[in-house]
């Protein structure tokens, strides 16, 4: 057997915890672009992202693109 350590990535919810609880994460979400933070959410996870979209702090028409592609996410999910 090997004494290797195997480490895996971290999961959306302990990704979002790390977030929340450094402040220089917290200023690298301020600082995404809107396309950036979309793929973000998508990692997190729809359900659970809004505390990221609150920290993004980005202009409501800024989310206007990304919200047509999530409210779409969320009708495929649940038409499946």
């Amino acid at each position: 057997m090997s004494d290797r350590i195997v480490r895996r990535a971290p999961g959306p919810q302990q990704l979002l915890a790390r977030i929340l609880d450094e402040p220089e994460l917290v200023r690298a979400v301020q600082a995404l672009e809107p396309r950036a933070l979309g793929r973000l959410i998508d990692h997190v996870g729809l359900e659970d992202a809004g505390e990221l979209v609150a920290l993004a702090q980005i202009p409501p028409p800024a989310l206007h693109p990304l919200s047509a592609a999530w409210r779409r996410k969320l009708l495929e999910r649940r038409t499946v």
